[in-house]
């Protein structure tokens, strides 16, 4: 196993498209057939198996090189095993793809394809998995290592891309592929750690609402275009009234929204596309949406104007 990380261009396209293709096409498929979710570790690894109700079915736990310890009855049909490989019981190796991997001896059966590089120790041993260190490293395909930081961050992009895509958010898939791009070319380079997919879910993380605000959204997304402008006008007049604001009418005629005075002299303006407060500052100024917690939007912000107050 060489510890030098090769490009994996032609890989991350097919798995990009194969997954695509079950996203788009298979839902009606799914529909029909038992659904089985695996709980994964950072590493790939199925580690606990749900039905759809959310009970469990069965657990695995492995040593750090894949031997399996529990061998427990229920997961008897199961197909996916160390790292997300098939596994064959009785010679007691995994097929990685490239060659065959034995979990007992942490050794493959074969030598490494790729070439051994002389400034990296490790290549020199043509049959250790993941450059000795299967704590730190993963070998998907039995040529190419790659840590385990990178590999979370490949699958969680993998795994949003999917899902914005089974959803019809392709803008959001958009995004999920961007950061899938990047974080395949940090693993082409040493010492060049990934983490897009990670940042891009921290980002929406940080977005979504929470509390009575997360509540407030969800109830909106089954309204018609006109019942949604009216819950919205009310839950936020509702929320104004219990703060102490009052509603300025004349900028509200003016603006063509609601807009209501706090006491310390700033004004608020309802976004009924959002359903969120737009602050304003004394001279009209946008100064970012807020929701019904008051909690600050990231990177709500518009200094273009347009949401700026007639005064």
């Amino acid at each position: 196993m060489t510890s030098v990380l090769h490009s994996g261009w032609p890989r991350l396209l097919a798995r990009v498209a194969l997954r695509l293709s079950f996203a788009v096409l298979g839902a009606s498929a799914m529909a029909q057939t038992t659904i089985t979710y695996f709980h994964n570790d950072i590493a790939g690894t199925p580690m606990m198996a749900t039905n759809a109700s959310g009970a469990v079915i069965w657990k695995e736990s492995y040593l750090p090189y894949g031997q399996r310890q529990q061998l427990p009855n229920a997961s008897a049909g199961n197909k996916l095993w160390f790292t997300g490989k098939p596994y064959d019981a009785n010679t007691g190796l995994s097929y990685m793809g490239a060659r065959y991997y034995m979990p007992l001896t942490g050794r493959f059966t074969g030598m490494d394809p790729k070439d051994l590089v002389p400034e990296q120790p490790h290549s020199f041993n043509r049959y250790a998995y993941a450059n000795n260190n299967p704590n730190k490293y993963v070998d998907p395909d039995g040529k190419i290592a790659e840590t385990v930081w990178d590999a979370f961050n490949l699958a969680l992009g993998f795994q949003s891309l999917v899902d914005n895509a089974r959803a019809g958010n392709w803008a959001n898939a958009a995004i999920d592929l961007a950061g899938i791009t990047l974080d395949a070319a940090a693993t082409t380079v040493p010492g060049v750690p990934g983490g897009a997919s990670t940042g891009i879910k921290a980002y929406r993380e940080a977005a979504e609402p929470k509390g009575a605000a997360r509540a407030f959204h969800a109830s909106l997304r089954n309204l018609h275009h006109n019942e949604r402008i009216a819950r919205i006008r009310s839950k936020l007049a509702e929320v104004a009234k219990n703060n102490g604001w009052k509603k300025n009418s004349r900028l509200s005629r003016m603006n063509k929204r609601d807009v209501y005075d706090a006491p310390d002299g700033i004004k608020y303006s309802v976004d009924t596309y959002h359903g969120t407060f737009e602050k304003i500052d004394r001279h009209g100024n946008h100064m970012g949406e807020y929701n019904i917690d008051m909690e600050l939007i990231p990177h709500s912000l518009d200094r273009s104007g347009r949401h700026n107050l007639r005064k």
